[in-house]
């Protein structure tokens, strides 16, 4: 049965603009999703395509400006034994590396326990992420850390979610999935996207 096309985020911001990722799976198979699309007030602005290698694992993504679909990122994956991502190397166009992301998961699938984030151009790790999760795998924290190379390490952001109850979640495809949001050839923040069949009741 092919997967049912899906809205994943909305945004809406100060100038009242909206913005919409809508995603494509890899041979309509749920849990490998192939290209994120972002629309800002109607119109495709950028696209993030996953490509797979022929064991059907992802190895590597490219990131293109829209709507003139110029390719102005582009890394590859490292997977550990049970195919969970746990490297991720930023190049630019050319080839050249911008930063290396590292996850580090808990015992069970899909749980990322940490994140770190080393800046090729600073020579140095910039961000560190923890998240926190219930007896029942809902993730119910997520603490960033910054070292901007001037400050101490600082606790930078919080982000709490709680009431789990037996409401289905409607994005059920989603829930392996972790988003980060890029920023300055860097991560500048991210944020779990449904780890459970469940959804929090607030955040």
């Amino acid at each position: 049965i092919k997967a049912p096309a899906r809205t994943m985020l909305k945004e809406y911001g100060l100038t009242d603009s909206t913005q919409t990722i809508r995603f494509n799976y890899q041979n309509n198979e749920i849990g490998k999703i192939k290209d994120l699309i972002s629309f800002s007030a109607g119109s495709a602005v950028s696209k993030y395509v996953i490509l797979y290698n022929g064991a059907n694992k992802p190895e590597a993504y490219q990131s293109y400006t829209l709507p003139a679909n110029t390719l102005n990122e582009q890394g590859t994956f490292k997977l550990d034994e049970n195919g969970r991502i746990i490297e991720v190397v930023k190049r630019k166009v050319n080839g050249d590396t911008i930063g290396i992301g590292y996850f580090q998961y808990t015992d069970l699938d899909y749980q990322p326990a940490s994140y770190s984030y080393y800046n090729q151009t600073d020579k140095r790790f910039s961000r560190y992420e923890y998240f926190l999760y219930d007896n029942r795998g809902n993730i119910t924290k997520t603490i960033s850390y910054t070292d901007n190379g001037i400050d101490p390490l600082y606790k930078e952001s919080e982000v709490e979610a709680s009431g789990y109850g037996k409401a289905i979640n409607s994005l059920n495809q989603l829930y392996n999935y972790l988003v980060v949001n890029g920023g300055d050839y860097g991560f500048s923040s991210s944020g779990a996207l449904y780890f459970s069949n469940y959804l929090p009741t607030s955040t």
